[in-house]
């Protein structure tokens, strides 16, 4: 999923959903790692705080893919489900 693809499917959720994601069965909130020319990395990070409205806050080019990366793995994100006030990506 790109970051347009993204946005216009949470257009209409409330900003301040969470964003969070699980690894070995365990939740976490993902934190931005970086932003490079065609791709948006997320990690998770016990300390994360990362919301929807920092994603829709991203300027310009929408066509950069979201990439959740952690230790030595990463996976382009294909979705998301709601869980109380936290969006999992996925």
């Amino acid at each position: 999923m790109n970051l347009g693809q993204f946005k216009q499917a949470t257009q209409d959720m409330a900003a301040t959903y969470q964003l969070w994601s699980r690894f070995n069965q365990q939740a976490l909130p993902l934190l931005m790692m970086s932003g490079y020319t065609d791709q948006i990395i997320l990690t998770p990070h016990i300390n994360g705080r990362l919301t929807l409205a920092d994603l829709r806050n991203i300027p310009d080019n929408n066509e950069r893919n979201l990439l959740i990366k952690w230790e030595n793995q990463q996976q382009l994100v294909f979705g998301y489900h709601i869980q109380g006030c936290q969006l999992y990506l996925g």
